[in-house]
């Protein structure tokens, strides 16, 4: 039983990608307004698809605490693979640090993080965005470390598990 659910119109209605939402149909079946665990679309489409699929998830703090934590413990599990690069660069620690914060409603109403729930869901970078320039670059480094691991089998595991673990 997953914790959040879309229908196949929230995915049209964000944008879902024809293929991805034809694949998902036939997995499924194409009832418009069913309620659809993100656990059956990691389940039938994959990690990429299911974490796409937050997009259009409904908006709430408690979801919005979860993308928050989903983003940072896995920005901060590859985190040392930027470190070893760039050693001397914080500001991915800064970003991740700023991301989980950033679900607290009072440090992002503070920090003015997160402007609407659909620029939330669209990638690591954004979590820190208008805290300042130096937020902005440091959420694109990590995001940058995120996804230099990303395509690993071990990093792909735990990402699925963290999916699981925020999402389902």
């Amino acid at each position: 039983m997953s914790k959040y659910y879309v229908t196949l119109e929230s995915l049209r209605d964000n944008g879902a990608c024809r293929d991805r939402l034809e694949h998902l149909i036939d997995k499924i079946g194409g009832e418009t307004n069913r309620r659809i665990g993100l656990d059956e679309i990691l389940k039938h489409s994959g990690l990429d698809d299911a974490i796409w699929a937050l997009c259009a998830v409904r908006f709430t703090q408690k979801y919005r605490a979860d993308w928050f934590a989903f983003k940072a413990d896995c920005a901060e599990h590859v985190l040392s693979n930027y470190e070893n690069i760039y050693p001397d660069d914080h500001r991915p620690r800064a970003a991740i640090e700023a991301a989980r914060h950033g679900g607290d409603e009072s440090a992002a109403r503070s920090a003015g993080s997160a402007r609407s729930a659909g620029s939330v869901a669209r990638n690591a970078a954004l979590s820190a965005r208008s805290a300042g320039s130096a937020e902005r670059s440091a959420a694109s480094a990590a995001w940058c470390a995120v996804r230099s691991a990303a395509w690993s089998a071990a990093e792909r595991k735990f990402q699925r598990k963290l999916f699981r673990q925020y999402f389902c």
